[in-house]
């Protein structure tokens, strides 16, 4: 999705990424951790859109 959007808005999509600050609105899609996993976790998911933008 966000590579579509990219193409058509002609280049001008900013992701934001975070670790997660505020537990109650974090436990709404996940359990909360310790801020290493989160962070941990995060640099995964970074890799991940990484990759698939190759693909792309």
């Amino acid at each position: 999705m966000i590579s579509s959007l990219d193409v058509l808005s002609g280049g001008r999509v900013v992701v934001g990424v975070g670790a997660g600050w505020n537990a109650p609105e974090f436990e709404a899609y996940g359990r909360w951790e310790g801020a290493g996993v989160r962070v941990e976790r995060t640099g995964e998911a970074l890799e991940l859109l990484r990759r698939m933008e190759e693909l792309g």
